[in-house]
């Protein structure tokens, strides 16, 4: 098969005035890689975010709802019970991995690691 034939796994994307050519990442989804930048850790799995195009329209015109806590209590209900959809939430989650030397205590412990 002709090298010229085959798809390209790899995106080129513009950051600042350079053009620079990133690989496709199956972690990341591609409509997610337009607004950021990250590094991929081959070996341990593992993605680092760089940078957060701010530039980008998503980002530019998301504008965040601000409540007032007893307002949003009653919001809640009141939203839960007309039946419309809610909207999602973003949840991060820090994730810690045990280095190999505590694995055989957390393993005593019943904890899956």
């Amino acid at each position: 098969m002709d090298a010229d034939l085959e798809p390209s796994m790899d995106e080129t994307i513009l950051v600042g005035d350079d053009l620079m050519t990133r690989p496709s990442s199956p972690i990341i989804p591609p409509e997610i890689a337009s607004h950021i930048s990250s590094k991929e850790n081959k070996h341990k799995k593992e993605v680092m975010l760089l940078d957060v195009n701010r530039k980008h329209s998503d980002y530019t015109s998301f504008k965040p709802e601000k409540l007032q806590p007893q307002m949003a209590a009653d919001n809640s209900v009141s939203v839960a019970s007309e039946g419309q959809p809610q909207r999602p939430t973003l949840e991060v989650v820090e994730i810690y991995k045990s280095s190999v030397s505590v694995n055989p205590i957390l393993g005593a412990l019943g904890v899956d690691t």
